[in-house]
């Protein structure tokens, strides 16, 4: 997990609480297990949201915000597989499409010089 090339949102609670000497497992459902409801939110308190499971989690950053860690489609495909190697076939993932992100122009033109096929 790489708080700089990317990472999923238990992941990314998962490294900013090491950081500060907490251990946390890596899934917002396990997360949201292994912590207590708190009614006065501090910076680094956790927010889970789900539709009738936690399927996400956020950090309160104070103030009423919170930030999130979304992981884009194409490194979720790698984790899936890694996931499922480390739990013996037994890991799950649910992915909920999120919003799309305008691609940089180097990633455009990147795409458009390596195409396969001229037209």
């Amino acid at each position: 997990i790489s708080l700089t090339n990317g990472c999923d949102c238990s992941g990314f609670t998962m490294q900013i609480w090491a950081h500060f000497g907490k251990g946390l497992p890596h899934s917002s459902a396990a997360q949201a297990a292994c912590t207590t409801s708190v009614s006065n939110p501090r910076p680094g308190d956790l927010f889970f949201y789900g539709s009738g499971s936690v399927g996400h989690v956020a950090m309160y950053i104070g103030g009423g915000q919170v930030i999130h860690a979304f992981a884009p489609l194409a490194a979720m495909f790698g984790y899936i597989t890694s996931l499922r190697t480390l739990t013996s076939g037994r890991g799950t993932v649910t992915m909920e499409f999120d919003h799309y992100e305008e691609l940089p122009s180097s990633k455009i033109d990147e795409l458009i010089n390596n195409r396969k096929f001229k037209f």
